[in-house]
């Protein structure tokens, strides 16, 4: 079988774009809605708000959340609440109501909150929306 010079071009041109059309991805959409939050803060290891941090945020009500590293944290930013929530934040690891330290409402300053009072690190937090 031998193969015309418009057969070879055309079999080597879709052997080259045949890659592109596979791994391309569909274009986004600049209109599509971004992930909303109903709640979102971070969390430091100092009062300054710097060094080590975590980043926590989610969708409705929560249960108690221990998972935060570096023992406890001393410092926060809020960065997302919604009117409908407050994120309460305590000095224990189970978030029992004598230990609460402070909450956090949307009505708060966007700067860094330190942590007061006896109880200097947060060590457990929950979330309540309405």
């Amino acid at each position: 079988m031998k193969l015309n010079t418009y057969e070879i071009c055309t079999i080597i041109l879709a052997a080259l774009t045949f890659p592109t059309f596979v791994t391309s991805a569909p274009p986004t959409n600049p209109n599509s809605p971004k992930v909303k939050h109903d709640w979102a803060i971070k969390l430091y290891e100092n009062q300054q708000c710097t060094g080590k941090s975590a980043e926590f945020a989610g969708m409705g009500s929560s249960g108690c959340r221990r998972n935060i590293p570096n023992g406890g944290t001393k410092g926060f930013f809020k960065g997302h609440i919604d009117s409908t929530s407050s994120v309460n934040l305590y000095g224990d690891d189970h978030c029992g109501h004598g230990y609460k330290v402070d909450a956090i409402h949307s009505n708060i300053d966007d700067k860094c909150k330190k942590i007061r009072g006896k109880k200097k690190h947060i060590k457990s937090f929950d979330i309540t929306c309405s």
